[in-house]
């Protein structure tokens, strides 16, 4: 209940923020607590970097421990739920994290995996509309993890992992293909239309 309170203090006093943000992540790292508590505690810190960017910003990489598999399934969907949240809508930026949200997509539980793959889908689609490739950007920091994983019984899990990631380059340059296809039939059916209106001028007898 404690953190929980201090969580909602910080929410609203952004000097509380700043002091006691370390001590609201370690409480949402701790085993101790509930899986219900951590949940809790991980929402509430999503809500933080929202409202309070500047103060939980040295803290972004905690917003991705809720990721790692030592955590139960429930935290680890939550923490990926507020990070597509904060992703997506450019509050909080992948970089040197895309890693720990790829992982996601071979995630034991159906539920995490499926939550990964859409926002894959979802980040791929917005960056296409706005122009940019984040998930191409994302690739070398991905295969470096998974290059650097040496336990032998995840090597098929790793194998799965690159394999989301790379559907969804190939899904977005395909988007990309396709719409800039659209742009020059479409500018190509404009001069064709143009042309055809167009009527010559009659000349004026003198």
């Amino acid at each position: 209940a404690a953190p929980l309170a201090l969580a909602t203090l910080a929410a609203v006093d952004g000097r509380a923020c700043s002091a006691h943000a370390g001590s609201l992540f370690a409480a949402a790292a701790d085993d101790a607590l509930s899986a219900r508590a951590r949940c809790s505690l991980v929402v509430a810190s999503g809500d933080l970097a929202a409202r309070h960017p500047n103060a939980i910003e040295p803290w972004t990489a905690c917003l991705y421990a809720p990721l790692a598999d030592s955590n139960p399934p429930e935290v680890r969907r939550d923490g990926l739920l507020v990070l597509s949240h904060l992703v997506l809508n450019d509050m909080v930026k992948v970089r040197g994290h895309g890693a720990a949200l790829a992982a996601r997509l071979a995630d034991a539980d159906p539920a995490v995996s499926s939550l990964a793959a859409l926002f894959f889908h979802e980040l791929a689609r917005r960056a296409t509309a706005k122009g940019g490739n984040p998930v191409y950007n994302m690739l070398p920091d991905v295969l470096s993890s998974l290059a650097a994983a040496v336990v032998e019984d995840e090597e098929e899990r790793e194998e799965e992992v690159a394999r989301g990631v790379e559907e969804e380059v190939a899904v977005e340059a395909e988007t990309t293909t396709d719409a800039a296809a659209a742009d020059e039939t479409e500018t190509a059916t404009e001069k064709e239309k143009e042309a055809t209106t167009t009527e010559p001028e009659t000349p004026t007898s003198k």
